[in-house]
């Protein structure tokens, strides 16, 4: 237990509580796997097209099943390369000789032939970075959009008052607020579900050249297409040494955005409990606020969940920028910035469930917002200019502007302001001038509903993440 107040991230101490599920994706045990996934996949595609062209013997159901032992690693496994890394001072070289041990005799001088360590690289890192994007961040996404579209649908008529610039504007309902939140974060969950990787392999610096002078006869641009999108991924041929990293780059982008959307709803959720709007309920009967007041339910998730989805859009936003840069055919700055995937995505995951965490315990408070509503009778000063106008009246928004501007008015107040424009303006109550927020809450909560549903219910699909590879 001492161990998990020793890490340098909170990430593996403090949150682990949070983190425990997805660590295993995000580590750098995973990373090496699928760098065997893809080495593995690569020495069996190398030696079927070899096999096809008559130049070497096709596996054997031995070799299959060896080399499909070979797609899950130990923990012993792990060990291995890493004291291998601890020697040669490179990871992939790590990994290759990891599996030349391993293979069948016969296939060991074909480990790694013709390829470059950011041909393995690429695909381990992108297939990562897909899971890490679809089957995490998007879905945890999505689960405060779920959350927030069944408070949105729960309070669609909860009457609020709606400020703009911080000052009283115009009534709305909590559902329709919240309703508007939870349909921007389930797009967003959607459209980074959609994620697909570029992949490439083209050896130094792309042009294949050591496989055209091993076997000149075999057309390793078709076989380098046909591998990588076997594998799921986008084939890219205009590559370095390097794949350009635009696509990543811009899921990264996205990422951050989502993460900066999330934030806008968090401050909101925050505002609504200072103003009175909703109230927090304790998370557990021996929850303490504060060590000096006892009285104090404080929204120390949402706050903390913010301060992480801030951190973690800064994060991913300088990824984004750095990865699209490489000098001449390549350099390993990239490499580098990619190790921290893990990180950004965790602190922002981390972030989205302690948001998550805190919208399980909000409930509208009727009567603060009530209370609030009164005090602003004045609100109404839109619905009376737009009566007055549509009537005939040209001086109607003047006539109401001169009785209500720049001050707020109760009830009593607000009916001796209005009393000579007409009985349709002083019937007017501001609880019942909603529009269609009732309505629109619906919707949005349907919506939002639906799409966080389907993407919590998919799942990427990618060569090197299945271990079905044989």
């Amino acid at each position: 237990m001492a161990d998990a107040w020793e890490p340098l991230s909170p990430l593996d101490g403090r949150y682990r509580r949070l983190t425990e599920d997805i660590a295993r994706d995000f580590s750098e045990a995973r990373l090496h796997e699928l760098r065997v996934r893809a080495e593995v996949s690569y020495l069996s595609a190398l030696v079927g097209r070899l096999a096809a062209e008559g130049l070497e013997a096709p596996l054997d159901e031995e070799e299959r099943r060896s080399l499909a032992g070979l797609l899950r690693l130990k923990a012993s496994d792990v060990e291995e390369i890493r004291r291998i890394e601890g020697r040669t001072s490179h990871d992939v070289a790590a990994v290759v000789e990891f599996l030349r041990s391993r293979v069948p005799p016969r296939l060991r001088r074909y480990v790694h032939l013709g390829l470059t360590s950011e041909d393995v690289n690429n695909l381990a890192y992108s297939a990562l970075l897909e899971v890490l994007v679809k089957d995490h961040f998007a879905k945890e996404i999505a689960n405060v959009a779920l959350k927030l579209s069944r408070i949105s649908g729960r309070e669609a008529c909860s009457v609020i008052l709606g400020r703009t610039h911080g000052q009283p504007a115009v009534p709305t309902t909590l559902g329709r607020e919240l309703g508007v939140h939870a349909l921007r974060l389930a797009r967003f969950a959607e459209t980074l579900s959609s994620y697909r990787p570029r992949g490439k392999l083209g050896g130094a610096v792309g042009t294949l050249a050591a496989l055209r002078l091993a076997y000149p006869s075999v057309d390793w641009r078709r076989f380098a297409r046909e591998f990588v999108e076997s594998l799921g991924f986008e084939y890219d041929e205009a590559v370095k040494q390097i794949l350009p990293h635009d696509r990543e780059s811009v899921v990264l982008y996205e990422s951050a955005a989502a993460c900066n959307a999330a934030v806008d709803m968090s401050v909101d959720v925050w505002l609504y409990l200072t103003l009175g709007y909703i109230r927090l309920e304790k998370s557990s009967p021996d929850q303490i606020g504060s060590s000096t007041m006892p009285q104090k339910v404080n929204p120390v998730d949402l706050e903390g969940g913010e301060g992480m989805l801030r951190f973690a859009a800064r994060g991913l936003e300088s990824m984004s920028h750095r990865l699209q840069e490489s000098r001449l055919q390549r350099d390993i700055s990239d490499s580098a910035v990619k190790r921290f995937y893990g990180e950004v995505y965790g602190l922002a995951i981390t972030g989205l469930r302690r948001v998550g965490e805190s919208l399980d315990h909000i409930r509208y408070f009727r009567e603060g917002s009530l209370e609030d509503l009164n005090r602003h009778w004045e609100v109404l000063g839109e619905a009376a200019q737009v009566v007055l106008r549509s009537k005939g009246d040209d001086e109607g928004y003047e006539k109401v502007r001169r009785r209500l501007q720049g001050v707020s008015m109760r009830e009593g107040e607000f009916a001796e302001a209005v009393r000579d424009l007409g009985p349709e303006i002083s019937s007017l109550r501001p609880e019942r001038y909603l529009g269609y927020a009732c309505e629109q809450a619906a919707a949005f909560s349907e919506e939002a509903g639906r799409i966080a549903q389907g993407v919590i219910g998919s799942r990427p699909v990618n060569g090197l993440t299945d271990a079905k590879l044989f």
